[in-house]
């Protein structure tokens, strides 16, 4: 019954991702010039290649899962007019193409970041990744500089605010805890709250422990 589940979800993951991308080349093609709708085009074809490529497969390689999230953050990087910058770095101790990790398990954390977290800043914003190898773990850590999350709900109350749907969010949830079961893995993510000296908010941390073996 797990495994079926796990394929549900999965199945559901692909079309969401999907239906949020074409709503973005839509609104970005109307709002630019042809040359950088092409090359949005370009980038927005080779990730939902991706997702077609990698809806079924249980775990694909880190290397391919890093790539995607490339795409992705280019993407959304043109979309927002560059309001955001991004920086991901790899444990040099990693071998990103042995290493398998569950496909479109990375993205909906680096989405919600930029939807409810960096939109909502004034100034520039930035995401920062990093993959490290601890404890018999693959430790994925996705962080960023925006509003938090206390403020973001307040955005989301505001009734002149169409928030921005984080399906993929309660998908990925639950796709984590069906892993879990099925593999009695300890696949795991932690979310902080991040503050600076004055205690005003000034980000958030989300960390995902996934079993290296």
């Amino acid at each position: 019954v797990a495994a079926a589940e796990l394929k549900a979800l999965r199945t559901q993951m692909s079309p969401h991702f999907v239906f949020n991308a074409i709503n973005s080349v839509q609104h970005f093609i109307t709002s630019n010039d042809p040359d950088s709708s092409q090359r949005y085009l370009s980038k927005f074809a080779k990730l939902i290649r991706y997702v077609v490529d990698n809806s079924k497969p249980g775990a694909i390689p880190l290397e391919r899962e890093l790539e995607a999230i490339t795409l992705f953050m280019d993407i959304e990087a043109l979309r927002f007019e560059n309001r955001f910058e991004y920086e991901i770095i790899i444990d040099k101790k990693i071998d990103q193409g042995f290493v398998h990790i569950p496909s479109m398990l990375i993205q909906p954390y680096i989405e919600n970041a930029i939807w409810h977290g960096l939109m909502h800043k004034k100034g520039k914003g930035k995401i920062t990744v990093s993959i490290q190898l601890t404890d018999g773990f693959i430790k994925c850590t996705i962080e960023d500089n925006g509003v938090g999350r206390k403020k973001s709900l307040e955005f989301k109350s505001n009734q002149n605010f169409r928030a921005h749907k984080s399906v993929g969010m309660t998908i990925t949830q639950e796709r984590l805890e069906i892993i879990n079961a099925l593999n009695n893995s300890r696949l795991s993510v932690s979310i902080t709250d991040l503050e600076d000296k004055e205690g005003t908010s000034c980000g958030t941390r989300v960390e995902l422990f996934i079993p290296s073996n």
